[in-house]
């Protein structure tokens, strides 16, 4: 049935579900020969994933050459399964696809490039993530702070207006921002209380807390407590927290009594 172009897709799906589920490893071949023999469209981008979750066995040429098909749907699922597989020898013809015609392929692309750490991409996604489509700008600052790439902070300041592209750019700043943020990322906080957004907005805080900065003063230090606090007071939600110890009868409770 799957290999069948005669019956419907929504079967043939079905059909590799079930066939999916039922292999044995010794069996899992079997999707592979599907794969190589099979016309392109859903049911080989949806074969090409499945591929992409088992590497016990040679998949790299077939997803390689995939890579070069008509259809979108299945270009991208040949990058996402490379990327799953670890395959950083495609990453040269990975990165071409940041040119991608398909938001889809484009989009897969981007993700791949930061899973595989592909920095000679950099340059590209910077300026991807500078889009007006907060969906690309999302999965572009995630890649570039994979890549460790710092030169993103405009696009991830912007990008905190965007929901879509929110979590992402608050990740980012974790790393690259500073506590120049602070008072914007507390504003954040006082509307947006959505778990991730204020266990990502309380990261950055304590991450900047954590990082030395030359020139910082004390009233800085203060500043980024009290936001911390005031983003836990306002949510009442323990997002952070900080432990010493073991520490000897006396000082526990010198320390208890300063608390």
């Amino acid at each position: 049935v799957v290999s069948d172009d005669g019956h419907a897709n929504e079967n043939r799906l079905a059909a590799l579900e079930q066939l999916a589920g039922d292999l044995t490893p010794q069996g899992d071949r079997r999707l592979l020969q599907l794969a190589s023999a099979i016309e392109d469209g859903p049911v080989l981008a949806r074969l090409l994933r499945q591929v992409g979750g088992r590497s016990d066995f040679p998949s790299a040429p077939l997803l390689l050459g995939k890579l070069e098909s008509p259809v979108a749907q299945v270009r991208a699922a040949a990058i996402d399964s490379l990327a799953a597989l670890d395959i950083n020898t495609a990453g040269k013809r990975i990165s071409q696809r940041l040119e991608d015609e398909s938001p889809e392929v484009r989009l897969a692309a981007v993700k791949a490039v930061g899973k595989l750490r592909l920095s000679q991409a950099s340059v590209r996604l910077l300026v991807m993530a500078a889009s007006d489509l907060p969906a690309v700008r999302g999965v572009c600052l995630d890649a570039l702070r994979r890549l460790g790439e710092a030169g993103a902070v405009p696009s991830a300041v912007a990008s905190l207006d965007s929901r879509e592209a929110r979590f992402e750019a608050l990740n980012y700043l974790a790393e690259f921002g500073d506590s120049t943020h602070t008072a914007r990322l507390v504003k954040i906080a006082e509307t947006d209380r959505a778990l991730d957004t204020l266990s990502a907005i309380v990261r950055a805080l304590a991450r900047w807390q954590q990082t030395a900065v030359e020139g910082r003063t004390s009233t800085d230090e203060a500043l980024l407590e009290n936001a911390v606090a005031r983003v836990q007071g306002g949510s009442g939600l323990l997002l952070h927290w900080r432990t010493t110890g073991p520490l000897a009868a006396d000082a526990a409770a010198a320390a208890i009594g300063h608390a």
